[in-house]
C-alpha cells in the first residue's frame, strides 16, 4: 500500500489533487514539482488484513508483526533528513551507468578464473527500488541504496578465497573504491557468501557478491524464501530467531572455501 500526503498549511493544487494511496507505485506517486514536500511512502508489511478505525492498518494476527497508524508514520517521515531527496532521479542514474559496470564486470571475469552470472537480475527493478527506498523510510533507516546495480562472481571451493582478494585489489588499481566488504563465510552465519560495495570516482555505489555455486543456489532458492518469510517480523522476536535458525542450519551445510577467511 503506496500513500501521498501534502505537507504544509496551503498545499498547491497539485499535490492536493495528486493526494492518496494505491496499490501500486505508479511514477506519479513519485513526481515532484520545485519545492514540493509531499510524503511519499509504502505501508506494506506483512499479510496486508484491512483498514480499521483511527486509520490504522493491520496485518497477519501475531504480537511479532507490524502495524501501522498511518498519520504517525507520515509525521515520522515528516521530521526525517531524507539522503536521497530525489529517488527517480537516483535510480535514472544508476540505470545510466549500468553498461559501465557490466562491461567492467565483463573484463574482471576475462581476467579472472572466477564466472560472472546472474545478468539478467544485474539492475533491480524500479518497484523494488521504490519499495526499498520507502520501506528504509518508515523504519528510520534512512540510507543510500547500493545495490541498484549488482553482480555476482562464482568459483569454487579451491579458488574463491584467493580470487576475491586478487579482484578487490584489481579494482582498486582501476580507481574504484572497495567501500564495504562483508564476508560471512563461518560456521554459525545464516547466509555464507562476501558481499561488496564498490564505488566509482564520483563515489556512486554498485554491489558485487562472492560465491560458490552451492552458496549461490541456496541464496536464491530456500535461503530466499525463509527471509522473505523472516522479514515479516520485528528482528530478534521468537518469530524471527524461528527463520533465523532455520537458515543457520541449512547454510552449515555449505562447506567453507579455502582462505575465505582472509578476505576483508
Amino acid at each position: 500500500m503506496w500513500f501521498r500526503k501534502p505537507r504544509g498549511s496551503n498545499p498547491c493544487k497539485w499535490c492536493q489533487a495528486h493526494e492518496g494511496q494505491s496499490d501500486d507505485s505508479k511514477d506519479i506517486m513519485w513526481a515532484r514539482h520545485d519545492s514540493c514536500q509531499c510524503m511519499i511512502g509504502c505501508l506494506s508489511k506483512g499479510e496486508f488484513l484491512g483498514r480499521i478505525k483511527g486509520g490504522k492498518y493491520l496485518y497477519k494476527k501475531d504480537s511479532d508483526l507490524f502495524s501501522y497508524n498511518v498519520d504517525n508514520e507520515i509525521q515520522k517521515i515528516a521530521s526525517l533528513s531524507v539522503e536521497l531527496p530525489k529517488p527517480i532521479q537516483y535510480y535514472n542514474k544508476q540505470v545510466k551507468l549500468e553498461q559501465v559496470y557490466t562491461k567492467l564486470m565483463k573484463e574482471i571475469e576475462q581476467e579472472s578464473d572466477l564466472n560472472l552470472i546472474g545478468l539478467d537480475y544485474r539492475l533491480k527493478s524500479k518497484e523494488s527500488f521504490l519499495r526499498k527506498y520507502s520501506n528504509n523510510i518508515l523504519f528510520n533507516d534512512i540510507k543510500e541504496i547500493k545495490d541498484v546495480n549488482r553482480y555476482t562472481l562464482v568459483g569454487d571451493l579451491s579458488n574463491l578465497g584467493s580470487e576475491t582478494i586478487s579482484i578487490l585489489h584489481s579494482l582498486e588499481q582501476r580507481g574504484y573504491n572497495i567501500s564495504e566488504v562483508k564476508n560471512t563465510w563461518y560456521n554459525g552465519s545464516s547466509y555464507k557468501g562476501i558481499n561488496t560495495v564498490i564505488r566509482d570516482k564520483n563515489g556512486t555505489p554498485f554491489e558485487l557478491q562472492f560465491h560458490t555455486q552451492e552458496s549461490f543456489e541456496l541464496k536464491n532458492g530456500k535461503l530466499h524464501k525463509l527471509y522473505e518469510q523472516q522479514r515479516m517480523f520485528k528482528k530478534y522476536s521468537k518469530s524471527w530467531w524461528v527463520y533465523e535458525n532455520k537458515m543457520i542450519e541449512l547454510s552449515c551445510s555449505i562447506k567453507n572455501p579455502k582462505d575465505i577467511e582472509k578476505v576483508k
